[in-house]
């Protein structure tokens, strides 16, 4: 919460100038938002893997499969700018490797 009320802040400033100067400000509240979602499907991951139901784990995997498809297309759809899309690919490669060990823990 506090971090997406700096960012907010930041946009509020930026976006009075230009969009060019807001849109940093966006990615963040983006990731930010990738940070949550991504988190809420390891937790379920997990949860999946400890109760070791094979139903739930299908339903899982499909969740997990339409958010890296999501991640894709946000990725696409950013500008070509290291500085942007380090910040989604670092996000999306943590998310992955914690996804990958709750699965295997």
């Amino acid at each position: 919460a506090r971090a997406r009320k700096e960012v907010l802040q930041g946009l509020s400033a930026a976006s009075q100038e230009s969009y060019q100067r807001a849109y940093p400000f966006i990615c963040r509240l983006h990731a930010l938002g990738d940070l949550e979602h991504g988190h809420a499907l390891v937790k379920i991951h997990a949860n999946n893997h400890t109760n070791g139901s094979r139903s739930t784990s299908s339903s899982d995997s499909k969740l997990w499969d339409e958010r890296q498809s999501f991640w894709k297309q946000r990725l696409e759809a950013t500008r070509p700018s290291f500085q942007i899309r380090e910040l989604m690919l670092s996000i999306n490669f943590v998310l992955c490797s914690i996804y990958i060990r709750k699965g295997e823990g």
